[in-house]
C-alpha cells in the first residue's frame, strides 16, 4: 500500500474491514480482524485476531512474542503528536488497563517501511508492563503540557526527559533485537529499509517527541533532547 491507499483506508469505516494485506518486496503482512468482536459496529476500533508475516511459503505469527493475554486493536486515525509533523503518519501505542496489556495500531501502521518494527516496539512496552517497570505516564504529561509559567524546575524536566528516553530506548532495543533475530534466519521484516535507514529509524520517532516537547527543550536546552542509544 502507498500513502494514498493508506489514507483512504484510514478514512474507511472500520466495520467494512475484516482483513488487511500490506504487500512489501518478497513479503506480505496480513492482519485478520475478529468477527466475534464487541466493537464490530464501531467506526473507530476493532479487535485484531492475528497479525502474520507471509514470506517464501512461511507464515510467521507476529503476536506470539507478546505477554500472554495481550490484546491488539486496530483503530481509526487518531489525533496525536504525529499528525503535527507528518501528513496522516500512522501511529501505535501500548498501555495497561487494569491487568490487561493492549496495543493499538492505526490502520496504516503496517504500510510503513518499518511497520513491523513499530509493532515489536509496542510489544517491548508490554514487556515493560509485565515486568512491573514503572511507567512514565506522569513524566510524559508534564513534558507535553509544560509552560514557562509552571512551577517546575529544570532539574525535574531533565529527569522526566531521561526517564522517557530510557523507556523508549529499551522498547526500541527490544524491537530491533527481534527484527535482527528474524534477519539472522534470512527473514527480512522491513525489506524497504536500508541499513542506514534502519539504524536511524528509532531516532526518527524520538524526534517527533522532541518536537512535541519543544517548550521543555527551550527551557533546558536541546542537549537534553531524546536520543537513540543502541547500547
Amino acid at each position: 500500500m502507498n500513502i494514498t491507499e493508506i489514507t483512504k483506508l484510514m478514512e474507511k469505516s472500520l466495520p467494512d474491514i475484516y482483513q488487511l494485506d500490506f504487500e512489501k518486496p518478497g513479503l506480505r503482512i496480513h492482519v485478520d480482524l475478529s468477527r466475534d468482536d464487541p466493537y464490530i459496529k464501531s467506526t473507530t476500533q476493532r479487535t485484531i485476531s492475528s497479525i502474520t508475516a507471509q514470506i517464501e511459503g512461511r507464515t510467521i505469527d507476529l503476536c506470539n512474542i507478546a505477554p500472554e493475554g495481550s490484546i491488539f486493536k486496530l483503530v481509526g486515525a487518531k489525533k496525536s503528536l504525529h499528525d503535527k509533523y507528518g501528513p496522516h503518519l500512522p501511529m501505535s501505542s501500548a498501555y495497561k488497563k487494569d491487568s490487561i496489556f493492549v496495543v493499538e495500531h492505526d490502520t496504516g501502521v503496517f504500510g510503513l517501511p518499518g511497520g513491523v518494527i513499530n509493532h515489536f516496539h509496542e510489544i517491548g512496552h508490554l514487556w515493560q508492563f509485565a515486568k512491573g517497570r514503572p511507567t512514565t505516564e506522569k513524566e510524559r504529561l508534564l513534558l507535553e503540557s509544560f509552560n514557562r509559567s509552571d512551577d517546575v524546575s529544570a532539574t525535574d524536566l531533565v529527569s522526566a526527559l531521561k526517564k522517557v528516553e530510557e523507556e523508549e530506548n529499551d522498547a526500541w532495543r527490544y524491537a530491533l533485537s527481534k527484527y535482527n533475530s528474524y534477519k539472522q534466519e534470512g527473514i527480512d521484516l522491513a525489506p524497504e529499509l536500508s541499513a542506514k535507514e534502519l539504524n536511524e529509524y528509532p531516532q526518527f520517532w524520538l524526534e517527533l517527541y522532541n518536537l512535541d516537547y519543544y517548550k521543555t527543550l527551550r527551557m533546558v536546552g536541546r542537549k537534553n533532547s531524546l536520543k537513540w542509544r543502541p547500547k
